[in-house]
């Protein structure tokens, strides 16, 4: 293991001065035993960060040469996390809704990475994409140094799908010992990130401002006891990810072995409109309606069959963002960026845990006037996590990619117009979130166009109606094994 802080002397490190709104984001005390004091037996020392992550959310962080914790926070209240236990060398996801907890070894969880990184290159999506859409991220030294919450870090450049961001990596904090970080150098996409630094700070260039992804509020330095890294001994233990898989669906839309969206969170983001309420209004409501929330949705029921649950619809935000007419046609970096700027400035769901959390996927829409006409009425597809900011392997217990789908929007018909598209693609983003991975049916030619559940049913000739009406809106029909035709 490696010692490159065992030197230091126990002290509190400076806090940073913090707003009301800055502190309403620190984590209370949490039942997953303490740390500090006497009488603790074998303790080892380490460290808690206290993170501020976008505008809304929190992360704290424990961190030692016997393992380490991150704890996602919403306005002050923990909803996910995960643990990592170095000597057993095992991973467990906390969800905290549920007091439940998943347990898998670090191998697994390699694996099961490398596994959805391979699924990650070959998927392929309706409009035409440029090569090499994933082009590995290069980081760059940078010059700068600072002490972020008492705690020396410098700077480098990482440059990832078209956008710049500074990263500031803490110099000295503990790290996994070195077999464990070598496992996951060919399967991480920032190496240098995820393999034994601590990101402190991480910032966005906005034109020529920074605006800040992640931010270290407080650092502490504390006896971590022993049986830290263990879940608490009154929640009850799960399965790991047995919903997410469609390997239980019934033959007739392929069984690949993609991931599903299996309790989608959907977070509407309404892109350089002007988009007036009585589009906003409407279209949020009837998002909320068609994926089940509150009350169980009729439509979104035989999805139940794929590994779909009822989702949620956590809120809307309009966001201002360059905005190619080129987005229909090849440009999704330009879609990533605005994703990425959106999880800065706005409640959009920030990392999408491998376990017991909910499945985040953005919904986009813009204004069909302000991008290219072409016969696209909108696709889905995925880009970067924020699951880099979380320091490895706790980076383990969070899924690499963040789904979305884009929609272009013909806002003098109101909703009407759009409902159909969003739908489709709504549908399609959760059953097989990593295009041409989970449930589609390839001997539709070429998959990308027809394979997939919505499109069996609206491209070419599909067995039974195409459309059907829900919540007064027509809605596409889609693929069910089940009953063997077209439902909705």
């Amino acid at each position: 293991m490696g010692n490159r802080w065992s030197a230091a002397s126990r002290r509190t490190c400076a806090a940073l001065v913090m707003t009301a709104g800055i502190a309403a984001l620190v984590l209370p005390a949490l039942s997953l035993g303490t740390t500090g004091g006497a009488g603790q037996g074998a303790d080892a020392p380490g460290w808690v960060l206290t993170q501020r992550v976008g505008v809304d959310q929190g992360l704290r962080l424990t961190l030692s040469e016997e393992g380490a914790r991150a704890i996602q926070s919403r306005k002050g209240k923990p909803i996910a996390g995960a643990l990592v236990d170095y000597r057993e060398g095992r991973l467990v996801l906390l969800d905290y809704s549920r007091k439940a907890y998943t347990s898998e070894t670090i191998e697994q969880a390699v694996g099961s990475l490398a596994k959805e990184q391979s699924l990650v290159r070959k998927a392929r999506t309706e409009v035409e994409l440029k090569p090499a859409q994933y082009p590995p991220a290069k980081l760059t030294p940078l010059s700068d140094r600072a002490e972020i919450a008492g705690i020396p870090a410098e700077a480098f450049l990482l440059h990832q799908n078209g956008l710049d961001q500074r990263v500031w990596l803490a110099e000295k904090l503990p790290a996994p010992p070195d077999e464990l970080a070598s496992r996951l150098s060919k399967v991480v996409n920032v190496p240098a990130l995820q393999t034994g630094r601590v990101v402190l700070r991480a910032e966005l260039r906005a034109g020529k401002e920074w605006l800040t992804a992640l931010d270290t509020l407080e650092s502490e330095q504390v006896d971590v006891a022993e049986g830290e890294f263990a879940p608490p001994a009154e929640w009850k233990r799960a399965k790991p990810s047995a919903v997410r898989t469609p390997a239980s669906v019934p033959a007739a839309v392929a069984r690949l072995g993609g991931p599903v969206s299996a309790r989608p969170d959907v977070f509407a983001l309404f892109w350089n409109g002007p988009f007036p309420t009585s589009f906003t209004g409407p279209m949020s409501t009837f998002l909320a309606s068609i994926i089940g929330s509150p009350a169980p949705s009729p439509y979104w029921g035989p999805l139940s069959q794929y590994g779909v649950a009822s989702g949620r619809f956590l809120g809307a935000s309009a966001i201002t963002y360059p905005l190619p007419a080129n987005v229909g046609t090849w440009n999704f970096l330009a879609v990533q960026g605005m994703v990425t700027v959106s999880y800065l400035t706005t409640a959009a769901p920030k990392l999408w845990w491998r376990f017991g959390g909910r499945d985040p996927l953005i919904a986009i829409f813009v204004p069909a006037g302000a991008v290219s006409a072409g016969g696209w009425s909108g696709y889905h597809l995925f880009g970067p996590s924020a699951g880099w900011l979380v320091p490895f392997p706790l980076s383990l217990a969070v899924h690499p990619v963040l789904p979305w789908f884009i929609v272009k929007s013909p806002l003098g018909a109101g909703t009407a117009g759009t409902t159909r598209s969003a739908t489709h693609e709504l549908v399609e983003a959760v059953t097989d979130p990593l295009p041409l991975s989970a449930n589609v049916d390839f001997t539709k030619t070429p998959a990308w166009v027809g394979g997939e559940v919505v499109d069996i049913c609206s491209v070419g000739t599909p067995t039974g109606i195409q459309t059907t009406t829900r919540f007064t809106f027509t809605v596409p029909t889609f693929w069910s094994n089940a009953a063997g035709a077209c439902v909705g």
